[in-house]
């Protein structure tokens, strides 16, 4: 069993329209989206510290990377 929780990012300003947004929990897609937002559920993710890596496409096909730790804590 795990945590679950709603992911949400925007990419504004970009010189090129963003077409795609995939999201990786431990490299592993948890969620996309076909445009500059997203707003999706991850259900299930394990306790513990994990990297989350957001990727983007723009119409040029540039790729654009973050990557931040997580920490889940599992409330008791």
């Amino acid at each position: 069993m795990g945590s679950s929780f709603t992911l949400q990012n925007q990419i504004l300003n970009n010189p090129q329209p963003i077409t795609t947004i995939k999201a990786y929990l431990d490299g592993k897609v948890v969620a996309a989206s076909s445009g500059p937002t997203m707003i999706a559920p991850v259900e299930n993710a394990p306790t513990g510290t994990h990297i989350i890596t957001l990727q983007a496409w723009d119409t040029a096909g540039t790729l654009y990377r973050v990557q931040y730790n997580l920490n889940i804590n599992m409330a008791h």
